[in-house]
């Protein structure tokens, strides 16, 4: 007899050699499975992947994990909180402008104050200071058209940029015309229609598609506030940064780098900007033109201006550097040159 044991010797090596002899043969029964071979690397389309981004942050967003969730709380949101300031803590008047500069002049002088100014010119001055006398001569204007042409150019591409403000001495407007190059992007045409001290802004659009033109039809009212909060200032503001001098970086505010041009007689000069104080108006507005998801973040603003003797503002140009939300987000690269007309008569879009 063949005992029993836990150990495993219960069979007898002719049982244990025949099934051996079985597996070996079944292995060689079986056959061989073809190895794949792998498929050359190809390029995707950027079409397809922002397919497939769409249906990953669908995923993500419905199941409440993952992916979709990641992806907006961190790559879809303004890590900036502009909430936290307050702009007022920026903004420098003109009165404090001439105070500081030891000009008698109020803001209730009009034009008046460039006849108390003494001896003192452009160079004596600081750039922040000399924008802001300028700027402060251009509202007092019969009329002016600010009109500014550039381009943002992010991942490669290149779209075209008109924003424009005209002022007729009895209303003001706010063009920005932005045909898109990409078709998942719309296109920026907005018209904003202001009477100084009225309660609301008309908005007017445009389907029409022209580089630097439009066709414009009014689309609806909106209330001075609402206006306000929605793209922070009215259309009555010359530009929508936030000058001063504790907006203008160290050293671009010195008075060294006011350059005087004999040839023309205007003075010109270049500020960095601090790139969260100095558009916190400003960030609305980007948001609001470009339909964006969430507030542009700013690493870099540069601002040129040219003004004469009497602080009349000649031009003025900006190039900034951003990363922009419209349903992924991008790096960006913004160029406007803005060009000067008052006193004359314009010619109004709407």
């Amino acid at each position: 007899e063949v005992s029993v044991s836990l150990e495993g010797s219960v069979f007898s090596e002719d049982k244990a050699e025949k099934e051996k002899t079985e597996t070996e043969v079944i292995k060689e029964e079986k056959p061989k499975k073809k190895k794949r071979r792998k498929k050359p690397y190809e390029k995707t389309t950027f079409a397809h992947k922002m397919k497939v981004l769409g249906v990953l942050l669908v995923l993500g967003i419905f199941s409440g994990s993952g992916l979709g969730v990641w992806y907006f709380n961190y790559e879809l949101r303004s890590t900036i909180d502009y909430g936290a300031y307050n702009p007022a803590d920026y903004i420098q008047s003109v009165n404090d402008t001439f105070k500081k500069n030891n000009i008698d002049a109020t803001e209730k002088d009009g034009l008046a104050w460039i006849q108390k100014v003494g001896n003192l010119t452009p160079a004596d001055l600081t750039p922040a200071d000399n924008f802001l006398l300028a700027q402060h001569n251009l509202t007092l204007a019969d009329t002016f058209d600010v009109n500014g042409v550039g381009y943002v150019d992010s991942t490669g591409v290149r779209q075209s940029i008109i924003s424009r403000k005209r002022y007729n001495g009895k209303y003001y407007t706010f063009e920005s015309i932005s045909p898109s190059k990409i078709s998942f992007i719309d296109d920026i045409i907005l018209c904003d229609k202001y009477v100084k001290n009225s309660k609301t802004v008309s908005v007017y659009t445009s389907k029409n598609t022209k580089p630097t033109s439009a066709d414009w039809k009014f689309s609806y009212d909106l209330a001075s506030e609402d206006y306000m909060i929605e793209s922070g200032n009215l259309p009555s503001t010359i530009q929508p940064y936030i000058i001063s001098e504790k907006t203008v970086l160290e050293p671009s505010n010195d008075k060294a780098n006011i350059v005087y041009n004999a040839e023309d007689d205007t003075y010109s000069f270049t500020m960095e900007l601090e790139p969260t104080t100095s558009v916190l108006y400003y960030t609305r507005q980007v948001r609001r033109t470009g339909g964006l998801g969430s507030y542009p973040e700013f690493s870099s603003v540069t601002f040129s201006a040219v003004i004469d003797g009497d602080w009349n503002l000649v031009s003025f140009g900006i190039k900034e550097k951003y990363s922009a939300v419209k349903g992924i987000r991008a790096s960006c690269t913004g160029v406007l040159n803005y060009t000067i007309a008052f006193n004359q008569e314009i010619e109004m879009p709407v």
